[in-house]
């Protein structure tokens, strides 16, 4: 009987203090909805990595898609596939609607895989954290695609077969070297010294 008499007491405060049914029924209840609307989105099938637009002028060749598929395995960032003019592009950055972008000209893949230092041109906001930490991913990509072409052209140098044969083996090297760097046995990690060079608006990477 003690205890019915304690709950009806209570239950007769309830009913007279509305406030304070309200936070103890109601709002429990509007916080887990709310939490479970916040967590399912970010859960979701949604990437979280940080777009970065790629305008491919270099007609869909070796070095471009490599390009693509190294930014694909990015812990930081994931890329998007562009197409039109370099002023659409600049803008949907500067729109936030991507966090960087990459133009790779016309002729990349063939300069760079003859030993040529052909510049990628990067449009990023470095003064964002976002644009920062876009770029690092953006160079660390190029850095591994440029290291596995080095890597190929020091392999068909001792080959004495043709030219079209020693192009063969250099995509053949570098695809072999890219698959490499998607599926490392390790996590490593970079510190290189001094700066990149870049400006607020758009940096460039060339070979090395």
């Amino acid at each position: 009987m003690r205890i019915l008499d304690l709950a009806l007491k209570d239950l007769t405060q309830l009913i007279r203090d509305w406030k304070a049914a309200f936070f103890l029924v109601v709002m429990p209840i509007l916080f887990t909805l709310l939490f479970g609307f916040v967590f399912s989105g970010s859960g979701g099938g949604d990437d979280p990595r940080l777009p970065v637009g790629i305008l491919d002028h270099d007609g869909g060749n070796a070095l471009g898609l490599y390009l693509i598929e190294l930014l694909d395995a990015s812990d930081s960032v994931r890329p998007v596939i562009l197409s039109g003019e370099i002023a659409a592009v600049e803008q949907k950055v500067g729109d936030d609607d991507l966090i960087a972008a990459v133009i790779v000209p016309a002729g990349y893949s063939e300069q760079v895989l003859a030993g040529g230092q052909v510049p990628l041109t990067v449009i990023v906001d470095q003064s964002s954290p976002g644009g920062m930490s876009a770029q690092q991913g953006i160079q660390t990509a190029v850095t591994r695609l440029l290291g596995a072409v080095k890597s190929a052209r020091l392999g068909a140098w001792v080959s004495t077969q043709s030219d079209e044969v020693q192009l063969t083996f250099l995509v053949e090297a570098v695809d072999r070297a890219v698959e490499a760097w998607k599926q490392p046995p390790l996590t490593v990690t970079v510190t290189q010294s001094g700066s990149i060079a870049a400006n607020d608006a758009e940096a460039v990477y060339g070979t090395n």
